[in-house]
C-alpha cells in the first residue's frame, strides 16, 4: 500500500486559477481508451552521439501550443536497462508532478487487469482554489516479456476531477538500445487554462530526472 504524501508549500498552480467560474468548478469524468499506443513522436532535437558513446545520456523537450492543446515531447537516453527503467515508472512518486502536487495519495492499484501495471492516483493542489482530480496509470510490455521487457509502453490520463482541466494525458515509451540502454521518449497534451507548454516540458524533464535518480539508486529529485 503505498502512503498519502503531503507536499505544503508548493508553487502556486497559476494554471489552475485563471477563468474559474462555477461551472469549472464542477467535476467531470473522463473517458479513458484502452491501449498503449504512444500519443506520437518526439519532436525535440535528438542527442548527438559521440564517438565514445552512440547513444550519450541525457534527455531534450520541445512545446508548443495549437488549436487542440498545450503540448510537449521529450527524448533521450538512460545507462539502465528497460527492466530498471521500468521498474522506476511503476513507482508513482517518480511520475507525479511534483512541483505542483500538494498532496497525493494511490487510491487503487490493478485498476485494469488486462494491462502488467496499473493504478490511480488522486492528486489535490492546494491553490487559490483546491484543486482535486484522479489520473489513471496503465503499463505494460510493448515487446519482450515481464522478465525480460525489450520494449514498454505506458498511458496516463486525468479521469475525474476538476472539469477545468478539461484533458490531460500522456504516453511514456522505453526501448532498449543496441548498447543494452533504454530510450524514452514522453509526449503530454493539456487542455486547461493558464498552464504553459513550456511547464508541460518541465514536467516531463523531471520525469526523467526522477526516473535517472532512481535507476542509479539516487534520492529523488526536491523542489522548493
Amino acid at each position: 500500500m503505498f502512503p498519502t504524501v503531503d507536499r505544503f508549500g508548493a508553487p502556486a498552480t497559476a494554471a489552475l486559477a485563471l477563468g474559474v467560474g462555477t461551472g469549472c468548478l464542477r467535476d467531470s469524468v473522463t473517458p479513458f481508451p484502452a491501449g498503449l499506443e504512444p500519443l506520437g513522436t518526439c519532436s525535440a532535437d535528438p542527442l548527438p552521439p559521440t564517438e565514445a558513446d552512440p547513444t550519450p545520456q541525457g534527455f531534450n523537450t520541445d512545446f508548443g501550443e495549437d488549436d487542440t492543446w498545450k503540448w510537449a515531447t521529450g527524448c533521450g537516453y538512460l545507462d539502465a536497462d528497460v527492466a530498471t527503467v521500468w521498474q522506476a515508472i511503476q513507482d508513482p512518486e517518480v511520475v507525479i508532478d511534483r512541483r505542483k502536487v500538494t498532496e497525493w495519495t494511490v487510491t487503487a492499484t490493478d485498476i485494469e487487469p488486462e494491462y502488467d501495471v496499473s493504478f490511480r492516483v488522486h492528486l489535490l493542489i492546494d491553490d487559490i482554489i483546491t484543486v482535486e482530480y484522479d489520473t489513471d496509470w496503465r503499463q505494460g510490455v510493448w515487446e519482450g516479456t515481464v522478465d525480460a521487457p525489450v520494449s514498454v509502453a505506458a498511458r496516463f490520463q486525468k479521469t475525474d476531477g476538476l472539469a477545468l482541466i478539461e484533458l490531460l494525458e500522456g504516453s511514456v515509451l522505453l526501448d532498449t538500445t543496441d548498447d543494452g540502454g533504454t530510450a524514452i521518449e514522453m509526449v503530454e497534451h493539456l487542455v486547461a487554462p493558464g498552464y504553459s507548454a513550456e511547464e508541460l516540458a518541465v514536467y516531463l524533464d523531471d520525469v526523467y530526472q526522477s526516473v535517472l535518480a532512481r535507476a542509479q539508486g539516487e534520492p529523488l529529485p526536491t523542489y522548493d
